[in-house]
C-alpha cells in the first residue's frame, strides 16, 4: 500500500486539490480591469461647407447622434464675411450665450437700407398728403410718381433677369421671392404715387392717407423682419465649454462641453456578459492618490478590435464632482463585480481559452 501511494502520490495530490477547489467555498476577486478616456458629453462645432454655407452642429458623444444642426446659407452672388471674436481663443471657459462670431451679409444690409429709405419716402408722402399747401404738394407728388415709375421699371428688369436664373435653378427660392416682393413693393409705390396725385388734384385725401398709413406699417414690418435676421447673424455659444484646436480647413471652432463629462472604456468581448448599466467603476489617474467613482450608463452592442483583441465600448459617467479632471484624461479602472467561487473562475477561464 505504501509503495502504491508513493507511486501515485502526484495523482492523488492533484485529485485532492481538484476536490478542494470544487468543494471548498473559496472566492476570488472578479473585478474587470480596464482603462478609460474622458470626453465631453456634447461637442459644438462651427464649420463651413463647400457651397459657402456656415453650419453649426451639436454632437452628443454619449449617444453618437446630432442633437442640433443649423445652416446659414448666403444668397448667390452675395458678399459675406464671418468674423470670429478673438476672446474665443484666449478664454479659459466659454460661457453659454457668449458671442463666438459675427456673420455679415452685404445683400441683407442693402435691403435693409433700401427699406429704410422707402420708409422715409412714404412718411414724407403722408406728411405731404396731410399738408394744406396744395400746389406744392401736387408738384411734389408728380416728382414722386416719376421717381417711383423709373424705380419700378428698373426693379422689373432685375426681376425678369432673376426669373430666368430661377427657372434654370441657378438661384435659391428665397432670393427669387425677395425679388418678387421688391417688384410688388415698387409697383405699389407707383400706384400710391398716382393715387396721391389724383387725390391732391381732386381734393379727396382721407382714403389716400389711410392707404399710406397701411403702407408705412407694411414697410416697418419688413424692416423689423430684416433687423431680426441681422440679429440672428450673431453666432453665440449654446453650451459652457472650452475651446479645442482643430487643424481641419473647414472647421472654424470646436467647443467641448464641461458641464457633463463621460468616460469611454473598452471591455473584452468575453467579459461583456458581466457588464450592465448602473455597475460601479473605481478609477485612478497615474500620479494622483484620489479615487474616482463612476457608473456604467450604456453598453455598446457593436464589437471593435483594439490591440488585436475584440472589445465593446462602454460609456460611464462620474457619480461625484471632480473639477480637476478635464477632457482627454486617461484613467485606470476596475468594473466592480461580486467575488466568484474559485471553481467558477477556473471554469470560465477554461471556456475562454479552449472554448466549450
Amino acid at each position: 500500500m505504501t509503495d502504491y501511494l508513493k507511486r501515485n502520490a502526484l495523482w492523488i495530490l492533484l485529485i485532492l486539490l481538484a476536490l478542494a477547489i470544487y468543494l471548498l467555498p473559496i472566492k476570488i476577486p472578479a473585478d474587470i480591469n480596464t482603462m478609460g478616456k474622458v470626453y465631453s458629453e456634447r461637442e459644438y462645432i462651427l464649420h463651413t461647407g463647400n457651397d459657402g454655407q456656415v453650419r453649426e452642429s451639436i454632437i452628443n458623444l454619449a449617444t453618437g447622434i446630432h442633437e442640433e444642426f443649423r445652416v446659414r446659407e448666403p444668397e448667390r452672388g452675395d458678399d459675406i464675411r464671418l468674423h470670429i471674436v478673438p476672446h474665443v481663443f484666449t478664454s479659459d471657459i466659454i460661457h453659454r450665450h457668449d458671442t463666438l462670431a459675427k456673420f455679415f451679409s452685404f445683400s441683407t444690409m442693402l435691403k435693409l437700407t433700401s427699406l429704410k429709405s422707402e420708409l422715409d419716402v412714404v412718411t414724407a408722402m403722408l406728411d405731404a398728403a396731410k399738408s394744406g399747401e396744395k400746389p406744392a404738394a401736387i408738384q411734389l407728388a408728380e416728382k414722386r410718381k416719376k421717381y417711383a415709375t423709373i424705380d419700378a421699371e428698373i426693379q422689373e428688369r432685375m426681376y425678369q433677369r432673376q426669373k430666368v436664373l430661377f427657372e434654370n435653378e441657378v438661384i435659391a427660392d428665397q432670393e427669387f421671392e425677395d425679388q418678387q416682393r421688391l417688384v410688388e413693393l415698387k409697383k405699389t409705390q407707383v400706384a400710391i404715387s398716382e393715387a396721391e396725385l389724383q387725390a391732391l388734384e381732386s381734393g379727396e385725401k382721407p382714403a389716400q392717407i389711410n392707404y399710406i398709413k397701411s403702407l408705412i406699417r407694411k414697410v416697418k414690418t419688413e424692416i423689423a423682419n430684416l433687423e431680426l435676421k441681422v440679429a440672428n447673424q450673431i453666432i453665440t455659444s449654446p453650451i459652457n465649454g472650452i475651446y479645442r484646436n482643430s487643424f481641419s480647413p473647414d472647421t472654424l471652432i470646436i467647443i467641448e462641453d464641461i458641464d457633463r463629462l463621460i468616460i469611454k472604456l473598452p471591455v473584452p468581448l468575453e467579459d461583456m456578459k458581466f457588464v450592465y448599466p448602473g455597475q460601479q467603476i473605481v478609477f485612478k489617474i497615474d500620479g494622483m492618490k484620489e479615487t474616482i467613482n463612476a457608473e456604467v450608463t450604456n453598453v455598446s452592442r457593436n464589437v471593435t478590435v483594439l490591440n488585436a483583441r475584440q472589445v465593446v465600448l462602454v460609456t460611464a459617467c462620474f457619480t461625484d464632482n471632480y473639477p480637476d479632471i478635464l477632457p482627454g484624461a486617461v484613467l485606470r479602472g476596475k468594473l466592480k463585480r461580486e467575488p466568484v467561487l474559485l471553481r467558477k473562475f477556473l471554469v470560465d477561464r477554461f471556456e475562454v481559452f479552449f472554448g466549450r
